[in-house]
């Protein structure tokens, strides 16, 4: 028996489908797959995955789901961790896990951001991660602002949507292994967390600052 083989016999068939369908999009992207495929790929019958998943649709929200839950939690965590009086240095930690994040669950980041296998902005059941995400930077800013750290002018719908955009395009660089593009012999995803803080700090209007990486 192989390790992997170990591993699927570790979980339960809810977490035995959802690995079987993340390895089928490591393989193939741009397809959906179903839960027949799936419940051949597990060895069991495709009633049994349809007792627990509802339709395919179902399949591939549960994973995205998964991982949203692991982004929310990763987040929340690092702006816990940083001083409660320094929101903009709360939001560099949160850019940062983000990348964290997207380093460490390439595939389901891969799926969350790929509306042409599923659209998770308007799926309801992904949609309330996401919206909970923006409003979590909406208040660090709003807080940031109350306390006199952003330009009167500045618009913190539009500096949520730039970070976000920002954020999402060098992410997609880590997942994809194209660092190197941008910054040949630089470690990758300490490249891109230096380059989106740059960014949050050019952006702002801050005075450069020297910050340790965990």
């Amino acid at each position: 028996m192989s390790r992997h083989d170990d591993v699927l016999k570790g979980l339960g068939l809810h977490g035995q489908a959802l690995v079987a369908t993340m390895q089928m999009l490591q393989q193939s992207r741009e397809h959906r797959p179903s839960l027949s495929q799936v419940s051949k790929m597990v060895g069991v019958p495709a009633a049994d995955l349809r007792r627990i998943f509802k339709d395919d649709q179902g399949l591939l929200v549960a994973i995205a789901e998964q991982g949203l839950i692991r982004l929310i939690d990763a987040t929340t965590k690092a702006i816990v961790k940083m001083d409660q009086d320094d929101p903009i240095g709360q939001y560099m930690a949160l850019g940062d896990a983000y990348l964290d994040w997207a380093d460490n669950n390439r595939e389901q980041f891969r799926l969350i951001t790929n509306s042409a296998v599923l659209d998770t902005v308007r799926t309801p059941q992904t949609r309330r991660y996401l919206d909970s995400l923006n409003e979590l930077m909406i208040r660090i800013l709003e807080r940031a602002k109350t306390a006199g750290l952003l330009r009167n002018e500045d618009d913190i719908t539009t500096i949520v949507i730039s970070s976000r955009v920002f954020a999402h395009g060098l992410a997609r660089y880590v997942v994809d292994s194209r660092m190197g593009d941008l910054q040949p012999g630089e470690i990758q995803l300490a490249s891109a967390k230096e380059m989106l803080n740059n960014f949050i700090i050019r952006y702002l209007g801050q005075p450069t600052r020297s910050r340790t990486s965990d």
